[in-house]
């Protein structure tokens, strides 16, 4: 284990939200979960070192199932199918035909990649998992660079994209990942970032069992202001935010672990999950989920961003 500072003041000063575990895989381990009290920004003190850190992913780990061709359920490959497609639209929406390089950053097994890759970009990943990193290369032919990104070496002004799909909140420090970001993306290029929205409903219901917090493997968590600090300080303009690219299944990754805390009834528990991941039954709540994304309070926001 390491203790940190808050990366972005430099100083120890945080008050104690409280002990965190491991609710989702219920890997053993508490840590303490603070916010700091001079910008807000919340974060993990005490959190698994690099070296350990895999330890915390285990092989079931959602972002790391296999290909979605693969995928046996037709619901749930039409899903998956259809998440990839929103993200590789979003790109070409915004890159105004521009096709180069792009680098993603948490790439897994590299179905992202793939899939913009079809598109005409020249891709390359970075992983901090050897196994994931290895399959995204022997299935999809990417090359991914396994470690942090300051370890990447990659050449100032290299990239035309970089997206953060899912992994800003993963980072060991997400001051000075976003400070090589800008380092290695061109004048005119873009990034692209999805987070957990703090200002979700999500949040408020379920509170420390709010997938935003997913103890150890997220090691911090961005309030709307510290973020758009965070970004400014660092050279950047947030050209777009919104919420998008989560809902039913964010929701849902939530209310798993609420669930199993607070009803100790095994069966029942189950009985309520089998029906809500039930092929189909997503689509009678997305009328819900789509007016919290227009409020601003899904579970994921989306940002793109710019030099300044």
């Amino acid at each position: 284990m390491e203790t940190i500072k808050c990366p972005i003041c430099m100083i120890d000063n945080a008050e104690l939200l409280w002990m965190a575990k491991d609710y989702t895989y219920f890997i053993p381990g508490e840590f303490p979960l603070v916010r700091c009290r001079e910008c807000g920004l919340v974060y993990l003190r005490t959190r698994p070192s690099p070296e350990e850190i895999n330890n915390y992913y285990p092989n079931e780990y959602l972002p790391y199932r296999k290909p979605i061709q693969e995928e046996k359920n037709p619901l749930m490959r039409w899903a998956r199918e259809r998440n990839i497609k929103k993200r590789v639209q979003t790109i070409k929406s915004t890159m105004q035909n521009i096709k180069g390089n792009i680098l993603d950053i948490g790439c897994s097994t590299g179905i992202f990649l793939n899939a913009i890759q079809k598109e005409g970009w020249i891709v390359k990943g970075i992983d901090i998992n050897p196994s994931v990193a290895q399959f995204a290369h022997d299935y999809f032919g990417i090359d991914v660079f396994i470690g942090e990104l300051s370890e990447a070496g990659y050449p100032s002004e290299f990239f035309d994209a970089i997206t953060l799909w899912d992994t800003w909140e993963h980072t060991f420090n997400p001051v000075d990942t976003i400070k090589e970001i800008r380092n290695i993306l061109k004048d005119n290029g873009l990034i692209y970032i999805t987070l957990p929205n703090w200002e979700s409903l999500d949040r408020r219901i379920f509170g420390k069992f709010w997938v935003g917090f997913d103890t150890p493997r997220h090691l911090f968590a961005f309030p709307t202001r510290v973020l758009e600090r965070i970004l400014f300080d660092a050279g950047f303009k947030i050209i777009t935010k919104k919420c998008g690219l989560g809902g039913y299944y964010t929701f849902l990754a939530s209310l798993n672990p609420w669930l199993f805390q607070k009803i100790s009834n095994g069966r029942l528990r189950k009985g309520i999950l089998s029906i809500l991941y039930f092929p189909g039954v997503r689509f009678l709540f997305q009328p819900i989920f789509t007016l919290l994304d227009l409020l601003g309070i899904g579970g994921t926001i989306i940002l793109i961003i710019k030099k300044l």
